[in-house]
């Protein structure tokens, strides 16, 4: 468990991404951030690394779509507004969208923590709502696997998700 300092920290990196996301339509449970649209839901969630201590809390940003139709026809019992971004049916990390492509984490500890804050509500801001929104609808999902890409899926499950998706539309 992370010192009542760090985690008055981390949770103010939480806070100022939340302020953002408020206005454009996001809820907030947790750590994590959704918004419903066309029967899918986009997602943006905080992630804890192992590596974190009572001292410093090394976090990184995942994000995913999740494909209502998909979901009901994989596992029927699941619903849409209780699943998190490790359901997704598209899964990527901030630092992919990044124009150095590599996988970015960022540490807090007892220390202000204005520099990460506004690094990382810039980063959602200008890459992870594009992106989220770029990939919203099972459409925009079905044309992105068709390019070959499938973010967070292997070759199988992108082959069988298109070919649900590809036969409900």
């Amino acid at each position: 468990m992370a010192h009542p300092n760090v985690e008055a920290q981390f949770k103010d990196v939480v806070n100022a991404t939340w302020a953002a996301l408020k206005d454009a339509g996001f809820t907030k449970r947790g750590t994590s951030f959704r918004i419903e649209s066309g029967g899918n839901v986009q997602i943006i969630d905080f992630q804890r690394s192992s590596d974190s201590s009572a001292s410093a809390i090394k976090f990184t940003v995942n994000l995913g779509v999740i494909s209502g139709e998909l979901l009901r026809k994989w596992d029927p019992e699941k619903v849409l507004s209780k699943e998190g971004v490790w359901s997704a049916h598209l899964r990527e990390r901030i630092g992919a969208l990044t124009p150095a492509k590599e996988d970015k984490w960022w540490t807090v500890t007892s220390f202000p923590v204005a520099n990460i804050k506004e690094e990382v509500a810039n980063l959602i801001a200008t890459l992870a709502v594009p992106f989220l929104r770029q990939h919203a609808h099972d459409s925009d999902l079905i044309a992105l696997w068709q390019t070959g890409r499938s973010p967070g899926l292997t070759e199988g499950q992108k082959i069988r998700n298109l070919a649900l998706l590809s036969e409900a539309s």
